[in-house]
């Protein structure tokens, strides 16, 4: 019951902070073609309430279970510190549905711009724990327990180079980044590669068995059809928690 709650809170909050904010502050056609250049862009196409599905060879979507079925796989991505002091930030949190408060995956991203079609991802490490009841109870004083020091933080292997497909999508790759798979005795090398558009975010993991260059990662990228995991847009776009992170600093 505690983790259905959660659930519920999850989405519930999202909805009404979509009613608290004027119409069109959520990632519609509309709203989207508001925002000015492709670093805005992807900022905001990257952040949302996402559910896992997975493309069946007759093309039909179906959500990804795990756990003999009890658990769906959610993405909750949500903007953190100012964009006017601190850069673009994102906090990537993936859970299980019926395990919200113990994530498989947390990091850091920070997206800068390279030239004007062409953004960077650099993942760091979460130095904090943070654990989704908290952030949906309390997000203000959640996310500012994260400090967004580059000279603290810890970066991880995983940086993804990203560029402008067309004026609703963009296109990326991560460099290849080592994995210990201990339980598998195994490692190797892994490359992502990403599709990002208004109604989902389209994933691929592809295996390395050594570190190739940042060429031959570009020969593999995929067609778009080609894709078979789908992070699918369970909410409207949500804006940054903080109320005070679209706002400018006041001039001393």
């Amino acid at each position: 019951m505690k983790n259905s709650y959660l659930m519920l809170l999850l989405f519930s909050l999202s909805s009404t902070a979509l009613l608290a904010q004027p119409a069109e502050a959520y990632l519609s056609e509309e709203h989207y073609k508001k925002l000015d250049g492709n670093l805005e862009r992807l900022f905001h196409l990257r952040q949302g309430v996402f559910r896992q599905k997975n493309k069946a060879p007759n093309g039909e979507l179906k959500s990804w279970y795990v756990n003999s079925g009890q658990d769906s796989v959610m993405l909750y991505t949500v903007a953190l510190g100012n964009k006017y002091r601190d850069g673009y930030w994102l906090l990537h949190y993936q859970f299980m549905s019926n395990l919200p408060d113990m994530p498989v995956y947390t990091a850091l991203e920070h997206i800068t711009e390279i030239n004007r079609d062409s953004l960077h991802g650099q993942m760091y490490k979460l130095p904090v724990e943070v654990k989704l009841s908290q952030l949906l109870k309390k997000p203000k004083k959640t996310l500012g327990k994260i400090k967004l020091d580059l000279e603290e933080l810890e970066a991880l292997d995983e940086e993804i180079f990203y560029w402008k497909r067309d004026y609703n999508s963009f296109e990326g790759h991560s460099l290849p980044y080592f994995q210990n798979q201990a339980k598998r005795e195994e490692k190797k090398y892994t490359v992502d590669y990403y599709y990002i558009h208004l109604d989902a975010l389209c994933f691929m993991a592809k295996p390395a068995k050594k570190k190739v260059s940042i060429e031959v990662v570009k020969k593999h990228i995929p067609k778009v059809e080609g894709y078979k995991t789908f992070l699918l847009r369970s909410q409207p776009y949500q804006t940054a928690i903080f109320e005070d992170y679209f706002k400018k600093p006041k001039k001393r």
